[in-house]
């Protein structure tokens, strides 16, 4: 950088103008440059997508600023300075605000479709797809590094790798076909940018490992490339974190942390696609509209303390029963081998997807994925715990129906003996509600003898009787808590 006489206003203008001037000419399309993820981003024709222009790109040019490319008003110098060229920079970022590649009005008015090497594939009428030149107002930021597969067949084949994977991790399953479908769904809806539309996140459960959940992560990985990212729940509260959703079409973590999940403002703004706040190490603060789908796998269900519908309504659970034999095993570098070798064969399985998902306008949960979520919902929720555990339908000899008072009194017993912290009236009737149980006549209180001894094994099993509202206990919570159930065993036999 060269420095000169100190600029009168304008200086920032002109260098901003030159900036757009260039960037358009380097487009090779004449297209103005847009605002992505808070940074200038200029359209690339022979790739089909707008890429972000990085701030040392950005000087260089504005370093190569000629004397002769515009007339200055007489007695305005321009100042090649960084605070000069930082003022242009952020005047421009102003003007190309006017579209704004990761704000909900740029995606809705795209159009559908999946970028390829080859072309664009559209697909706003889901029964006619075809494939059409690259152009900068489909607003893709991604393509697919493969030629766009025969839309003539678009079945997966039996002898596909993907078509074996499934075979083998969810080989003795009822409901097999539907779980590679609403996972073929789901990364249709990503590729496309409208995951959020559905607001709904993909879990993979296994209880053990083993099972190939991983295995079938990484092959949806590969579609994806660099419009992939990985941030947990738990890290969505961390305005650096989500600057990583930014552009993304996809966020995978193949493990789940064993901490709870973000809060319910954060959740459910990221699930559904709200304006959140981001920033990048040493940037400023901006705003964008969150495209990810958002795929987890864990062999531990996520602790939280939201009970909310709105929570659990946005979960789909995959499960994953089968524990792979070690002679099916595959070594890493050929398993890297064989996905990339069927990467079209995942592509027309993505696409067949995007299409029943376009038209059906919903995902369909599988029959296991609802048994699932409702044991998950179990171990997170004390009052569900309680119920379970120390009540009956009432009817019979010695089953009594249960009043308000009575329920919640033997309910605080049940917390003090298992060690659970203790809700309000309000909030205990209101987890009731939401169980669907608005009547304590509904229910029968156990003797205490009788849900003792259910409470005794879970907590055998593993202290699975407290759940995420008892984070915070201590070691010397857990060793009284221990205490008070090993002399309760004893009281009850």
């Amino acid at each position: 950088m060269t420095s000169s006489k100190l600029a009168k206003p304008g200086t920032d203008r002109l260098l901003a103008d030159y900036l757009k001037a260039r960037l358009r000419n380097m487009s090779q399309e004449e297209t103005s440059p847009i605002t992505l993820n808070g940074e200038i981003a200029r359209y690339i024709r022979e790739k089909g997508i707008w890429e972000r222009v990085s701030k040392t790109e950005l000087f260089e040019i504005m370093d190569d600023y000629p004397k002769g490319w515009a007339k200055a008003p007489k007695g305005v110098y321009i100042k090649q300075t960084l605070r000069g060229y930082e003022s242009a920079i952020n005047f421009l970022l102003v003007q190309a605000a006017k579209t704004q590649l990761d704000d909900t009005s740029a995606q809705n008015g795209r159009t559908l479709g999946i970028g390829f090497a080859d072309g664009f594939l559209n697909l706003q009428n889901p029964d006619s797809p075809y494939l059409e030149a690259h152009k900068p107002t489909n607003y893709l930021t991604y393509t697919i590094p493969i030629p766009c597969p025969d839309l003539n067949s678009l079945a997966l084949p039996n002898d596909s790798w993907l078509a074996k994977a499934f075979e083998m991790v969810w080989k003795n399953d009822k409901d097999k076909q539907e779980k590679a479908d609403l996972l073929g769904e789901f990364v249709g809806a990503s590729l496309i940018g409208k995951a959020p539309v559905f607001q709904t996140l993909v879990l993979m459960y296994g209880s053990t490992g083993k099972n190939g959940k991983s295995t079938i992560i990484q092959a949806i990985e590969k579609l994806f490339g660099h419009a992939l990212t990985a941030v947990d729940p738990s890290q969505w509260e961390d305005q650096y974190y989500r600057a990583s959703l930014a552009g993304a079409l996809l966020n995978t973590c193949t493990e789940l942390p064993d901490i709870q999940v973000a809060t319910a403002d954060s959740f459910k703004k990221i699930v559904t696609g709200e304006v959140i706040s981001a920033r990048q190490p040493y940037g400023r603060v901006f705003y964008f509209n969150p495209n990810a789908g958002h795929l987890f796998a864990t062999n531990k269900f996520p602790a939280t303390a939201d009970q909310d519908d709105g929570f659990w309504r946005r979960w789909v659970i995959l499960t994953f029963n089968r524990v792979i034999p070690k002679e099916e095993y595959t070594s890493k570098l050929e398993l890297q081998q064989r996905i990339t070798d069927d990467l079209p064969n995942l592509a027309k399985w993505a696409i067949a997807g995007a299409q029943r998902i376009i038209k059906r306008n919903e995902y369909i949960a599988p029959p296991s994925s609802k048994e699932t979520l409702n044991e998950w919902k179990i171990n997170t929720d004390q009052v569900a715990q309680f119920v379970k555990c120390a009540t009956i339908k009432p009817g019979g000899r010695g089953r009594k129906a249960a009043t308000h008072n009575s329920l919640f009194t033997n309910y605080k017993e049940w917390c003090m003996f298992t060690g659970h912290k203790q809700l309000s009236g309000q909030n205990f009737f209101l987890r009731l509600s939401r169980l669907g149980i608005t009547d304590p006549k509904t229910l029968c209180v156990l003797p205490r003898n009788q849900w003792a001894m259910a409470a005794h094994k879970q907590f055998d099993e593993g202290k699975e009787a407290l759940t995420d509202e008892d984070e915070g206990m201590d070691a010397d919570d857990i060793s009284n808590y221990q205490e008070r159930h090993d002399r309760a065993k004893e009281s009850v036999g």
